[in-house]
């Protein structure tokens, strides 16, 4: 870990919060706490939160209840509420992982371009990946269907759509798929809120 700490320009300190961080699901509450997400817990066999969201639209979980949420041993995942946190997701879907890469490349085509060193998370199916920025005021969500590239080298309609999220919820690593069992997983790594791009 020092090592790459040094790499990335990052204090001893912030080295050992992200160490600690992946050794369980609270101490990546704290973490994800620290950066200004309304952090909130997710249950075995589930798909949406193990509480009732919607009162964390409007306020942030307290320290207790995140310690509360996170001692249960049904909690084997983690999720977020977006609104009011300034962060924006750009949500990539495409029917198959094999087609994501056409897909971003059928969107820097179009003006779309992913800042190299924007926050990612790859989704444990393997199908999805949700590119991080933040943003002064919360967008309307909308939804886009891209392009995505056959094997002949035809544009097609429908392959991919990209979702622009300000609001809701949205899983977190390292909770793992539901079907696949495969972990959700950063990359490049979700250090701290001042690393992460503005909305272009």
């Amino acid at each position: 870990m020092p090592s790459v700490c040094k790499a990335l320009g990052l204090s001893a300190d912030v080295g050992r919060r992200i160490l600690a961080a992946e050794q369980n699901l609270f101490a990546w509450s704290e973490f994800y706490a620290s950066c200004g997400l309304k952090v909130l817990p997710r249950r075995r066999g589930g798909k949406h939160p193990g509480v009732e969201w919607k009162p964390y639209q409007e306020r942030f979980p307290t320290d207790d209840e995140r310690r509360e949420w996170f001692a249960d041993p049904s909690v084997t995942g983690i999720c977020a509420v977006l609104d009011g946190t300034g962060y924006v997701v750009l949500e990539l879907d495409a029917y198959s992982p094999a087609r994501l890469p056409d897909a971003v490349t059928l969107l820097a085509r179009a003006g779309v371009t992913i800042p190299h060193a924007c926050p990612r998370v790859r989704s444990g199916s393997g199908r999805s990946e949700q590119y991080w920025f933040r943003a002064e005021r919360r967008p309307v969500t909308r939804r886009y269907i891209a392009a995505v590239v056959h094997p002949d080298g035809a544009a097609k309609l429908g392959g991919a759509q990209l979702d622009i999220l300000g609001a809701g919820i949205i899983v977190l690593p390292p909770t793992r798929h539901q079907a696949t069992g495969e972990p959700y997983r950063w990359w490049p790594p979700f250090l701290s809120r001042d690393r992460v791009p503005e909305l272009p």
